[in-house]
Order: C-alpha cells, then structure tokens, then sequence
C-alpha cells in the first residue's frame, strides 16, 4: 500500500463511489428508456382518459408524469455522488504520482457550476483523470510527458451529454401551459432522451474503467516502493 508518509497523501480507493454513481446512472437510463417507450406510444396509439367536467388527459403523458417523480431524485442523487466521484478521482492522481496537473479537486468539480466553461473544462478533467490513471506508469520514466490521448468513448459521452440537454431544452420550450402538446415535442423529447441513454452508459464505462485504473496504477506503485531498499539503520556510533 502507498501511504500518506511516503506520497503526502494517502490514496483512497473509489470502487465503492463508483458502484454507486453506476447504479443510479444506469437507474436514469431506465428512466428515459421509459420516457422513450412512453413517447413512442403517444405518438403511435395516443390513449386519452375521460374525466367528469375536466376534459381529457392522455394515458402515457400521464405515465410520463409518474415516472418523471421518480426521475426527480434519482437524478438529483446521481448527479451529487458523480460530483463526489470526480473530486475523488481526482484527489488520488496526487498519490498516483501524477505529475503537471492542470486543476485540483475543488476545481474539477467547480467547474460544472461556471457557465460556458462548463462546456469544455468538465471534459477536460475526466480526460485528465483518465490520462493521469495510467496503470503502465513507470516512476523513472515520469520527467517524460505522457503520450495517452482519452478513448474515443469518452468523446462519445461529452458529445451525447451537450447534444441530448441542448434538445431537451428545445422540448421543454414546446411545452404549452395548457392544452394538448404538439407530436413535434415527443419527437425531440424521444431524440433527447436516446442521447442521454448513449451519455449515461458512455459515462458508466468510462468511470469504471478509471476506478480500474487507479486501483491497478496504484498496486504497480506499492510494488515499486517494496522493491526499495531499507533505510539505513544508525546505532548512535560515528
């Protein structure tokens, strides 16, 4: 094990945030899937329910309402823990001799919350992360800079992400106050929805493979630092 007195800091294992932050994504995913079968339905049978004196509401927007209760929190959850994931992540890269760091932990959270930064730096300190996890590091080798480039995947995930919240924000602006909505509404709320799917499991892999990463980078290292000689010992004589 690598510990704070040989590092500065100690590393600090993320494979339980990580199953955590899977299982409510993957729980998102199934909730805009739904969305999806539900939209799908309106468009191709739309079912009304009759009410006395207060018209009619259709059966899978109202489905769509329910789930969407149960997406509230789960959303709400997934987004914290994955926040709490990335300041983690990025706080061991300090233990895993990462070297030229570009951000901090605070930062690399802060900067989901600065608009229009948040466009790029969000992707760029997964990048980094990933890069700075590189289990085949070698310690005589790291004055080298790093030859790594991210994987396609996660170019995927960034792509989905902005492309599937810009729609959704063009959905929610077709949405009347009142009266029956539009079919041009369900057709980007569909196509929205199946982005934020891609993203969901493009993100899932790609913080699972990080938490493999650095879980392998920093067993080679604790191999490396028990190859060391002993310090020499002193018996008080000169």
């Amino acid at each position: 094990m690598i510990s704070a007195d040989q590092f500065g800091k100690p590393f600090a294992s993320i494979k339980g945030i990580t199953l955590a932050v899977t299982v409510l994504f993957a729980a998102m995913a199934v909730c805009y899937a739904i969305f999806i079968l539900f939209s799908v339905g309106e468009l191709v049978v739309p079912q009304e329910v009759e009410f006395d004196d207060e018209g009619s509401v259709s059966v899978f927007v109202m489905l769509i309402g329910l789930v969407a209760l149960l997406h509230i929190p789960v959303w709400l959850g997934g987004i914290v823990v994955f926040l709490v994931w990335i300041y983690k992540a990025y706080k061991n890269l300090e233990p895993l001799q990462a070297s030229g760091l570009s951000h901090s932990p605070g930062w690399a959270v802060g900067w989901w919350f600065i608009p229009f930064a948040n466009l790029v730096k969000p992707f760029q300190v997964m990048k980094e992360i990933w890069v700075e996890s590189d289990p085949e590091y070698e310690a005589e080798l790291a004055f080298l800079p790093t030859t790594l480039s991210a994987p396609a995947i996660m170019g995927l995930w960034w792509a989905t992400f902005l492309a599937g919240n810009i729609l959704g924000r063009i959905a929610e602006r077709m949405l009347p106050i009142d009266g029956a909505v539009s079919s041009t509404y369900f057709y980007f709320f569909i196509i929205s929805n199946a982005l934020h799917v891609i993203s969901l499991v493009a993100v899932i892999t790609i913080i699972r493979d990080i938490s493999d990463r650095q879980e392998k980078r920093q067993a080679r290292l604790g191999m490396q630092v028990s190859d060391l000689p002993p310090p020499p010992s002193f018996d008080g004589r000169l």
